[in-house]
């Protein structure tokens, strides 16, 4: 960056190396070599815990690091670019609103549930470039504990930006994962800013049955248009012991007074969204559907395509992405290729370098600084 007040700084619209032509891109993963490990004598350890801290079993990971998965919020950034162009405010927000929940979609099968992503080395970053939706995505581990990941993904006509501070806690049969962070929208062309925080999950049945992850908090999304949208999971029918998940989402939008207005969302975080009117009974227009999975998902867990893609190194970042990506991640790309007893190895061997580094700097009485982040306010 230039040497100058962050606040003083004059940001030109750039999008390199945006735009580009079609890349190509492999679009499945190898089938998984090893079977998620019993947690259960390894959580009762740490009851009440941030999980987030604590080393567990390699084979109890899956092949993408966590700043990998945070680039899964933007799989379905189609609708920022349908907000964008939208003249019917209403209408705006809820597709904005259907945007914040959409990476839900990428839990919906089991076997995402089974494992959980690596967590990334203090100043391990991760680009994506995705020339066929027009947008640009770079994340930074920041801080270690507690863990926080800086964010920024921008296209022509919008930007995302925020900080994400996760904790993970067990509490007996489920696991609670809190998104601490306020997610900031804002469109370019406007200036509009939408604001809202990320929805905590509970991933479920951790000793026992089918593991599954459902929303467990109601998300509110500010706007600088004078609307506001509430974002509710319902509960399933069948009270209090019914074994199904909670899927169905309703999305309402509100005025400057709190009047609820005619348009929502209705449908189901695992499936589509469809915007429909309390006024009009016959209308029903799919604004979300989520993305099939890949052929024998089940093997190769449970990912989709563009989760696929994440670890690939492909025309795009060869010779230009740093040796701080996640690509590089010698553990997971000898996990991704079935060879656990080095992924193991490596896995300690990268977390035993990271202590020996933040001891250096605690010696030295310094703190990390990340490389492509600024903090700012």
């Amino acid at each position: 960056l230039p040497t100058k007040k962050v606040d003083t700084l004059e940001l030109d619209n750039d999008l390199s190396p945006l735009p580009l032509n079609p890349v190509k891109r492999r679009n499945d993963i190898k089938l998984a070599t090893s079977t998620p490990p019993s947690l259960l004598s390894f959580l009762r350890k740490n009851v009440g815990k941030d999980l987030s801290t604590i080393s567990m079993p390699v084979t109890s990971n899956e092949p993408i690091t966590i700043l990998q998965k945070i680039s899964e919020t933007f799989e379905y950034s189609n609708l920022l670019n349908e907000a964008v162009n939208e003249t019917n405010n209403d209408i705006k927000i809820l597709k904005i609103a259907s945007f914040a929940i959409s990476n839900l979609g990428a839990m919906r099968p089991k076997e995402r549930n089974l494992r959980k992503p690596f967590n990334p080395i203090l100043g391990e970053t991760f680009e994506l470039v995705k020339e066929d939706m027009g947008y640009r995505f770079i994340a930074e581990k920041i801080h270690h504990k507690p863990q926080i990941f800086a964010v920024h993904c921008e296209s022509k006509e919008w930007e995302v930006s925020f900080c994400l501070n996760p904790e993970q806690k067990f509490w007996g049969k489920s696991v609670e994962l809190i998104n601490k962070g306020v997610v900031t929208l804002t469109f370019k062309t406007t200036g509009e800013v939408y604001k809202w925080q990320q929805p905590t999950t509970l991933l479920k049945n951790i000793i026992a049955g089918d593991r599954y992850t459902e929303p467990a908090n109601s998300i509110s999304i500010s706007s600088s248009i004078g609307l506001k949208s509430v974002i509710e999971f319902k509960k399933p029918s069948g009270g209090f012991f019914s074994g199904s998940k909670s899927e169905e989402v309703l999305i309402k939008v509100f005025g400057e007074k709190g009047h609820a207005h005619d348009l929502f969302v209705n449908g189901k975080w695992t499936s589509e969204l469809s915007i429909q009117s309390s006024k009009d009974q016959d209308m029903n227009v799919k604004i979300w559907e989520v993305s099939p999975l890949l052929k024998g998902f089940e093997q190769k867990y449970g990912f989709g395509p563009f989760t696929a893609n994440l670890s690939e190194i492909t025309d795009i970042e060869k010779g230009f992405i740093p040796f701080t990506d996640s690509r590089f991640r010698p553990d997971v790309q000898a996990y991704e290729n079935g060879d656990i007893k080095k992924a193991e190895s490596l896995k300690l061997e990268g977390e035993q370098m990271q202590r020996d580094r933040r001891k250096v700097l605690s010696d030295a009485n310094q703190v990390h600084k990340p490389s492509f982040f600024l903090k700012a306010g």
